[in-house]
């Protein structure tokens, strides 16, 4: 079968066929924004979750899930008719790619003081 995911093209197997990995990949620009809003540093690894494997929620707004930062209060409705769940690792990566290719940085400028360069 084949998909079209945030305007790119992707070829998808039957899992017996081709192993599809499991997490998604942040578009470039994405990967030091997400990695300040949830690890504190461009040059971090993102996480979706804390130490005790519980989501991530923001330091100034619990409302800001995950490893990108996507704020439920905001999204969460957008995500869900997306069917993307801002809650898992895969889901959240989906939703902050497609909202970066809707709006650009705007909604991740409160961090761009440390991923900006």
């Amino acid at each position: 079968m084949f998909a079209l995911l945030l305007g790119l093209n992707i070829l998808m197997a039957p899992s017996s066929v081709l192993s599809v990995p499991t997490t998604p990949t942040l578009l470039p620009a994405l990967l030091p924004i997400c990695s300040c809003e949830s690890a504190g540093s461009p040059t971090a690894t993102p996480r979706q979750f804390d130490d005790e494997g519980n989501v991530l929620h923001g330091k100034i707004d619990p409302d800001d899930i995950g490893s990108c930062q996507i704020n439920a209060r905001y999204h969460l409705k957008e995500a869900e008719k997306l069917s993307y769940d801002i809650y898992t690792e895969a889901g959240n990566i989906n939703y902050a790619n497609w909202l970066y290719l809707k709006e650009g940085t705007k909604p991740w400028l409160h961090s761009k003081k440390c991923w900006s360069s």
